[in-house]
């Protein structure tokens, strides 16, 4: 340590939390909200397969919803248009192989979904985002395409209604009124929603499970013309899945241990440092301070230099991801009960899936055309508002 005046900060801060807006999407009880302070809450994440689902950067960053699917549509000879003229619900139109078809879109489905095919990320919303209270707030993160869309809130209820499924397969409300766009199926009756919400509460209590992923990983999604309009048949299901992390154990033990023995440490560096900072040059308190300085430092900087280790060698664990294969395989055969839980909500997923695919293949398929669809819907479509929250609390 040098014998020149220094200045050294061991600081903590504690950020005054903003004021936030509360959104225009609300369920229930549940206090969801658009904090401003949150100016980047945009996921731009790709998902590879199989392989992400076993990756804890992947399902402990993401979680959520995320749709990689793509349609084969290589061996045909494919033309996108949006005839803006036609009734909302029936304006984009393929025509494959000479024979046209209409794609069942509202607008409001078909620009975010054709936003989100054109973007080489996959994850379209997740609760894992960062924010300034952790412990208090649960953050969403939306896909860019579905930032501020009334399909990223249907997404979002998709990822949360297993958290409650009772108050979350309810519509949620703006101002007091139920939330639907052009083409919605409406609430199932409070009967057979509240029936449904219980069978999926039954189910997902009869395995241990840390968290899911809404999903279309390993679906082959295929085509069939239903009177001149393409449909795409592909259900997404949620994967549900833990995570192993005993082989990390030993390594946070040690690191609380010895975050315990250096806190007393800090404390009194701290104090002496004040002293040598407080004292005049050249003085004998000066001196004394520093050699009280110093003398901490011996014992403390060894103690940090290990909780440094230790604390990257904790951030760079993986824990091992395990598959509840038996939870996910049965909510597969009963998905039934999550459509008439909130239909609404299981529709958007699937025409989010399934024509997510149908554009990634288009896309592949023939580049020029895709950028001059992409372009026309763009800058063609407008879209009702929609606050999607960015938060709410736990």
């Amino acid at each position: 340590m040098s014998n020149g005046r220094f200045i050294t900060t061991l600081v903590t801060c504690f950020a005054m939390l903003p004021s936030f807006s509360q959104a225009a999407y609300q369920f229930s009880s549940y206090e969801f909200a658009r904090n401003p302070a949150r100016v980047n809450n945009q996921m731009r994440i790709q998902m590879t397969g199989r392989t992400a689902l076993r990756s804890f950067r992947f399902v402990g960053r993401v979680g959520g919803v995320n749709f990689e699917g793509v349609v084969d549509l290589s061996a045909y000879t494919i033309d996108l248009d949006y005839e803006e003229d036609n009734q909302d619900g029936s304006r984009a139109i393929v025509t494959i192989d000479g024979q046209k078809f209409t794609l069942p879109l509202h607008d409001w489905q078909l620009k975010p979904i054709v936003q989100y095919a054109d973007s080489p990320y996959t994850a379209a919303v997740s609760i894992f985002g960062e924010g300034p209270d952790p412990d208090r707030y649960r953050y969403i993160d939306y896909h860019p395409a579905f930032e501020d869309t009334h399909l990223g809130a249907r997404l979002l209820q998709a990822d949360i209604l297993l958290m409650d499924p009772i108050t979350f397969s309810e519509a949620p409300t703006e101002n007091g009124e139920k939330i639907y766009f052009a083409g919605e199926a409406q609430e199932s009756s409070e009967e057979d929603r509240l029936r449904s919400a219980l069978q999926i509460m039954e189910l997902t209590s009869l395995e241990e499970y840390q968290a899911w992923v809404l999903t279309d990983t390993d679906l082959e999604p295929t085509l069939s013309n239903n009177n001149g309009v393409l449909e795409v048949d592909m259900t997404p299901y949620y994967y549900f899945w833990r995570s192993d992390g005993s082989g990390i154990d030993a390594d946070i033990g040690r690191y609380e241990l010895l975050a315990e023995q250096a806190e007393p440490y800090i404390n009194a560096y701290q104090v002496a440092f004040d002293k040598y900072n407080d004292a005049p040059v050249g003085s004998e308190a000066e001196k004394a301070a520093l050699f009280e300085v110093q003398g901490i430092e011996v014992v403390l900087s060894p103690l940090l230099e290990e909780l440094d280790s230790l604390n990257e060698k904790i951030d760079l664990f993986e824990p091992e991801i395990i598959e509840v294969s038996a939870l996910t395989d049965n909510m597969r055969q009963k998905y039934d009960i999550l459509h008439v839980s909130a239909p609404f909500v299981y529709d958007a997923v699937e025409v989010t899936a399934q024509y997510a695919a149908f554009f990634r293949g288009a896309k592949q398929s023939n580049l020029a055309d895709w950028t001059e669809f992409l372009d026309e819907v763009s800058g063609s479509v407008s879209m009702l508002p929609a606050e999607t929250p960015n938060q709410f609390a736990r």
